[in-house]
C-alpha cells in the first residue's frame, strides 16, 4: 500500500469515527419539530406529551419509566408507543411474562416495533395507495378508522390518521384466544364455572376495508390494547379526533383494573424505549447509535473494515521514533581497557596466555598443556609475525593492546584476508 493509499484510509477511518461522535454529540437548541420520537417528554408535533398531560389532568395515575422493563414490574399498566428503540428478546420475554401475569400493555405498533409485534402475532400494513411516490409515501396522512360497537366507543366518531392497519391475515385471533382459555384451564377454571372466561380478540376501530386498527385480547391473566399506528395519538393530531377520548377511557380501566379499587393502578410510558434513558452519556449514545441504527451500524463496519486493512498493511500510525545515535567503541578502545585491567590486577601472564589460546581456536591450533606455548609464524618470512613473536618475547613487559593488534594482523595473513579485495 503507498503512501498516498494510507493516508486516504486513515482520512476515512477518523472521519467514520467523527460521524459516530457527531451522530450523538450534544447540539445546541435541539428541535423538537424534527424530533421523530413518541415520547410524553416532547411537546413537537410527533411528540405524545400532550396525550400524557391529558391523562393526567383526569386524574389518571401516570409516570415515565427509564428503565427496561421486567417481568416482577408491579402489575400496573404500560404504555408502548411506537418505540424508537425496539426491545431486544430478552426484554420481550421479560414484557410477555408480565403480561401474562397480570399486566395490561397499551400498544402502539410500528414497523420497528419486531420481534415484539412477532410474538404477539400482529401484522401492519401500509395503508398508502401503490401509485404514491415515495415522497408522496412519506407525506400520507393515513385513512380514517370507524368504530365498533364496544365500551370504549360510545359516542365516538371516526378516528382519522392511520397510516398502518392491521393485517387481514394477521393470526392474532384464534390464537391469543386459545392462548387465553388455556391460561384460565390451567388455574382451575371448568367448563360451565360460574367465572367468566376471558372474551376473545375485540376490535374496537376498523379502517375502511375492514382491517383493524384498534383491537384488544387477553394474554395469560393480563391484556393487549394494540393501535396499528401510533400517529392518530402524537400532539399535532390529538385534537383533530376523539384518539385522546378512546385512550383516556382505556388508560382509566386499566388502571381500575387492581383487586383495591380505592388505590389505581399506575400508568406508565415506557421512555426507555421511546429514546430516554437513566443510565445515558455520551458513551451510552455512541454505543446505542453504532449498534441499534442502520447509519451507526454503517460507520461502524467501516471504520473497523479500514482499521483492519491498515494493520494487514503493516502502515505505522504515526512518525518512528528516531534512532538515538551514539558515538561506539572501537575494537581497539575495548582491548586497551580490558588491558588496563589486567595490568591493574597484576595477571599479564594470564592475559598474555588468554590472547594467545584465542588466536590459536581461530587458527584451529591446539594449545600446549599448561598453557606454555610460544606462537606460531615464521619471523623471517613475515612482517606480522615478526611484531608478533617481538611483542611477545617481551614477556610481562609487553604491551597487551599491541599484542592482540599482531595477532589480529597474523590471522588475518594466515587467512588470506585482503580488505582490498
Amino acid at each position: 500500500m503507498d503512501d498516498r493509499r494510507r493516508r486516504l484510509a486513515v482520512g476515512v477511518l477518523v472521519l467514520s469515527l467523527l460521524g459516530l461522535v457527531l451522530l450523538v454529540g450534544p447540539h445546541a437548541d435541539p428541535d423538537e419539530a424534527d424530533d421523530p420520537r413518541r415520547s410524553s417528554y416532547l411537546s413537537g408535533p410527533q411528540g405524545a406529551r400532550a396525550l400524557y398531560l391529558t391523562l393526567r389532568e383526569l386524574g389518571v395515575p401516570v409516570e415515565r419509566r427509564l428503565e427496561p422493563w421486567r417481568a416482577d414490574a408491579p402489575e400496573d399498566g404500560l404504555v408502548v408507543l411506537a418505540p424508537s428503540r425496539g426491545p431486544g428478546p430478552n426484554e420481550v420475554e421479560s414484557l410477555l411474562a408480565w403480561i401474562r401475569e397480570g399486566g395490561i400493555l397499551l400498544l402502539a405498533t410500528s414497523p420497528g416495533t419486531d420481534p415484539l409485534n412477532r410474538e404477539l402475532g400482529l401484522r401492519i400494513v401500509s395503508t398508502a395507495p401503490d401509485t404514491l411516490g415515495p415522497l408522496e409515501r412519506v407525506r400520507w396522512e393515513g385513512v380514517e378508522a370507524s368504530p365498533e360497537p364496544h365500551r370504549w366507543t360510545d359516542g365516538v366518531d371516526a378516528v382519522p390518521g392511520f397510516r398502518y392497519l392491521f393485517a387481514e391475515n394477521t393470526p392474532l385471533p384464534a390464537e391469543k384466544a386459545a392462548e387465553g382459555k388455556a391460561e384460565m384451564r390451567a388455574e382451575g377454571i371448568a367448563e360451565g364455572d360460574d367465572r367468566e372466561e376471558p372474551p376473545a380478540t375485540e376490535v374496537v376501530l376498523r379502517g375502511p376495508g375492514g382491517q383493524a386498527a384498534l383491537l384488544t385480547f387477553p394474554l395469560g391473566n393480563g391484556r393487549v390494547v394494540a393501535w396499528s399506528d401510533a400517529a392518530p395519538l402524537q400532539n399535532s393530531r390529538l385534537r383533530a379526533g376523539p384518539a385522546a377520548l378512546l385512550f383516556a377511557r382505556m388508560a382509566l380501566e386499566a388502571t381500575e383494573a387492581g383487586d383495591d379499587p380505592g388505590d389505581p393502578a399506575t400508568l406508565r410510558f415506557d421512555e426507555y424505549h421511546h429514546g430516554y434513558r437513566a443510565d445515558g452519556g455520551l458513551a451510552v449514545a455512541i454505543r446505542d447509535v453504532a449498534l441499534h441504527t442502520g447509519m451507526g451500524r454503517w460507520l461502524l463496519q467501516g471504520a473497523v473494515a479500514i482499521l483492519a486493512l491498515l494493520l494487514l498493511a503493516g502502515h505505522r500510525l504515526g512518525a518512528p521514533l528516531r534512532r538515538i545515535d551514539t558515538r561506539r567503541r572501537s575494537p581497539l578502545e575495548h582491548v586497551e581497557a580490558v588491558a588496563g585491567a589486567y595490568r591493574k590486577a597484576g595477571a599479564r601472564r594470564t592475559a598474555r596466555d588468554l590472547l594467545l589460546a584465542g588466536m590459536n581456536r581461530q587458527l584451529g591450533r591446539r594449545s600446549a598443556a599448561g598453557g606454555h606455548s610460544t606462537p606460531p609464524g615464521d619471523p623471517d618470512q613475515s612482517a606480522a609475525a615478526r611484531r608478533l613473536h617481538d611483542e611477545w618475547k617481551r614477556g610481562e613487559e609487553a604491551d597487551l593492546a599491541a599484542l592482540s593488534s599482531a595477532m589480529d594482523d597474523f590471522v588475518r595473513e594466515v587467512r588470506g584476508w585482503n580488505p582490498k579485495r
